[in-house]
Protein backbone atom coordinates (compact mmCIF):
# COMPACT_ATOMS: atom_id res chain seq x y z
CA UNK A 1 0.00 0.00 0.00
CA UNK A 2 1.45 3.36 -0.95
CA UNK A 3 2.11 6.03 1.66
CA UNK A 4 -0.40 8.36 0.01
CA UNK A 5 -3.12 5.74 0.14
CA UNK A 6 -2.30 4.88 3.75
CA UNK A 7 -2.42 8.58 4.65
CA UNK A 8 -5.81 9.00 2.93
CA UNK A 9 -7.29 5.99 4.69
CA UNK A 10 -6.00 7.22 8.06
CA UNK A 11 -7.26 10.74 7.36
CA UNK A 12 -10.74 9.50 6.39
CA UNK A 13 -10.93 7.29 9.47
CA UNK A 14 -9.94 10.12 11.82
CA UNK A 15 -12.31 12.53 10.05
CA UNK A 16 -15.11 10.05 10.53
CA UNK A 17 -14.30 9.74 14.26
CA UNK A 18 -14.22 13.51 14.69
CA UNK A 19 -17.48 13.99 12.84
CA UNK A 20 -19.15 11.29 14.90
CA UNK A 21 -17.86 12.80 18.16
CA UNK A 22 -18.04 16.53 17.45
CA UNK A 23 -20.50 18.03 19.90
CA UNK A 24 -23.47 15.98 18.77
CA UNK A 25 -25.15 14.59 21.84
CA UNK A 26 -25.93 10.96 21.23
CA UNK A 27 -25.56 9.24 24.55
CA UNK A 28 -27.55 6.92 26.71
CA UNK A 29 -27.83 7.06 30.48
CA UNK A 30 -27.07 3.75 32.13
CA UNK A 31 -28.57 2.93 35.53
CA UNK A 32 -26.06 2.82 38.36
CA UNK A 33 -26.05 1.00 41.67
CA UNK A 34 -25.62 4.39 43.36
CA UNK A 35 -28.74 6.53 43.05
CA UNK A 36 -26.76 9.77 42.77
CA UNK A 37 -24.44 8.56 39.98
CA UNK A 38 -25.13 9.16 36.28
CA UNK A 39 -23.32 7.01 33.74
CA UNK A 40 -23.35 8.42 30.23
CA UNK A 41 -22.32 6.33 27.24
CA UNK A 42 -21.83 7.98 23.86
CA UNK A 43 -20.97 11.32 22.30
CA UNK A 44 -21.83 14.37 24.35
CA UNK A 45 -21.03 18.04 24.76
CA UNK A 46 -19.48 20.10 27.53
CA UNK A 47 -23.02 21.33 28.28
CA UNK A 48 -24.17 17.73 28.78
CA UNK A 49 -21.23 17.00 31.08
CA UNK A 50 -21.68 20.20 33.07
CA UNK A 51 -25.18 19.00 34.00
CA UNK A 52 -23.79 15.91 35.78
CA UNK A 53 -23.80 16.84 39.51
CA UNK A 54 -20.63 14.86 40.33
CA UNK A 55 -18.54 17.28 38.22
CA UNK A 56 -19.37 20.22 40.54
CA UNK A 57 -18.89 22.28 37.37
CA UNK A 58 -19.10 25.83 38.74
CA UNK A 59 -16.90 25.12 41.75
CA UNK A 60 -14.37 23.29 39.57
CA UNK A 61 -14.17 26.21 37.14
CA UNK A 62 -13.86 28.78 39.91
CA UNK A 63 -11.19 26.78 41.75
CA UNK A 64 -8.87 26.24 38.78
CA UNK A 65 -6.47 28.94 37.62
CA UNK A 66 -4.56 27.97 34.46
CA UNK A 67 -0.94 28.99 33.99
CA UNK A 68 -0.84 32.16 31.86
CA UNK A 69 2.40 31.22 30.06
CA UNK A 70 0.95 27.91 28.88
CA UNK A 71 -2.30 29.64 27.88
CA UNK A 72 -0.30 32.07 25.72
CA UNK A 73 1.36 29.15 23.94
CA UNK A 74 -2.00 27.45 23.45
CA UNK A 75 -3.61 30.59 22.06
CA UNK A 76 -0.98 30.64 19.35
CA UNK A 77 -0.57 26.93 18.59
CA UNK A 78 -3.78 25.11 19.57
CA UNK A 79 -5.88 26.15 16.53
CA UNK A 80 -3.76 23.81 14.36
CA UNK A 81 -4.73 20.79 16.50
CA UNK A 82 -7.81 18.66 17.03
CA UNK A 83 -8.86 17.09 20.32
CA UNK A 84 -10.81 13.94 21.12
CA UNK A 85 -11.64 13.30 24.74
CA UNK A 86 -12.79 10.05 26.32
CA UNK A 87 -14.22 10.40 29.82
CA UNK A 88 -16.33 8.69 32.43
CA UNK A 89 -19.16 10.54 34.13
CA UNK A 90 -18.61 8.08 36.99
CA UNK A 91 -14.83 8.72 37.18
CA UNK A 92 -13.23 11.00 39.79
CA UNK A 93 -10.27 11.80 37.51
CA UNK A 94 -12.73 12.93 34.82
CA UNK A 95 -14.60 15.00 37.41
CA UNK A 96 -11.36 16.87 38.10
CA UNK A 97 -9.73 17.13 34.65
CA UNK A 98 -12.65 17.75 32.29
CA UNK A 99 -13.71 21.07 33.89
CA UNK A 100 -10.03 22.09 33.91
CA UNK A 101 -9.74 21.22 30.22
CA UNK A 102 -12.89 23.22 29.51
CA UNK A 103 -11.50 26.29 31.28
CA UNK A 104 -8.12 25.98 29.53
CA UNK A 105 -9.74 25.67 26.10
CA UNK A 106 -12.05 28.58 26.84
CA UNK A 107 -9.17 30.82 27.95
CA UNK A 108 -7.10 29.76 24.93
CA UNK A 109 -9.99 30.70 22.62
CA UNK A 110 -10.32 27.19 21.19
CA UNK A 111 -13.73 26.48 19.61
CA UNK A 112 -15.33 24.16 22.16
CA UNK A 113 -17.75 22.77 19.59
CA UNK A 114 -14.76 21.24 17.79
CA UNK A 115 -13.80 19.05 20.72
CA UNK A 116 -15.03 15.48 20.40
CA UNK A 117 -16.27 14.16 23.75
CA UNK A 118 -17.10 10.49 24.18
CA UNK A 119 -18.46 9.22 27.49
CA UNK A 120 -17.53 5.64 28.29
CA UNK A 121 -19.31 3.26 30.63
CA UNK A 122 -17.57 1.66 33.60
CA UNK A 123 -16.18 -1.04 31.30
CA UNK A 124 -14.59 1.79 29.25
CA UNK A 125 -16.80 1.11 26.25
CA UNK A 126 -18.51 3.77 24.14
CA UNK A 127 -21.34 3.58 21.66
CA UNK A 128 -19.25 3.77 18.48
CA UNK A 129 -16.20 1.74 19.63
CA UNK A 130 -13.76 4.55 18.74
CA UNK A 131 -12.03 3.96 22.08
CA UNK A 132 -10.75 0.62 20.76
CA UNK A 133 -8.81 2.20 17.90
CA UNK A 134 -6.75 4.29 20.33
CA UNK A 135 -6.43 1.67 23.08
CA UNK A 136 -8.27 3.82 25.60
CA UNK A 137 -7.98 1.86 28.83
CA UNK A 138 -8.24 4.69 31.34
CA UNK A 139 -10.34 7.84 31.60
CA UNK A 140 -10.05 10.59 30.99
CA UNK A 141 -7.92 10.20 27.88
CA UNK A 142 -7.28 13.29 25.77
CA UNK A 143 -6.02 12.61 22.26
CA UNK A 144 -4.23 15.41 20.42
CA UNK A 145 -4.08 15.30 16.61
CA UNK A 146 -2.37 17.48 14.04
CA UNK A 147 -3.37 17.09 10.42
CA UNK A 148 -5.02 13.79 11.26
CA UNK A 149 -1.98 12.30 13.01
CA UNK A 150 -2.02 11.46 16.72
CA UNK A 151 0.82 13.47 18.25
CA UNK A 152 0.09 13.07 21.94
CA UNK A 153 -2.11 11.66 24.63
CA UNK A 154 -2.93 12.62 28.21
CA UNK A 155 -4.16 9.61 30.14
CA UNK A 156 -5.89 9.79 33.51
CA UNK A 157 -3.47 12.23 35.13
CA UNK A 158 -1.27 15.11 34.03
CA UNK A 159 2.47 15.51 34.43
CA UNK A 160 2.56 19.29 34.92
CA UNK A 161 -0.98 20.63 34.41
CA UNK A 162 -3.58 20.18 31.70
CA UNK A 163 -2.46 23.36 29.95
CA UNK A 164 1.24 22.68 30.55
CA UNK A 165 1.03 19.15 29.14
CA UNK A 166 -0.87 20.37 26.07
CA UNK A 167 1.58 23.23 25.51
CA UNK A 168 4.55 20.84 25.83
CA UNK A 169 3.08 18.64 23.08
CA UNK A 170 2.93 21.65 20.78
CA UNK A 171 6.44 23.03 21.30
Amino acid sequence: MTMVRLFLITFLLITSIFSSMAQESNYEIIPSEQDDELIYKGSCSFADISAVPAFNWNDALNDYEPDSVSISILKEKLPAYQLSVFLGTWCEDSHRLIPQLYKVLQEAGYPLEQVGLEALDQNKKGRNNSEQQYDVLFVPTILVFKEGVLIGKITETVQESIEGDLANMMK
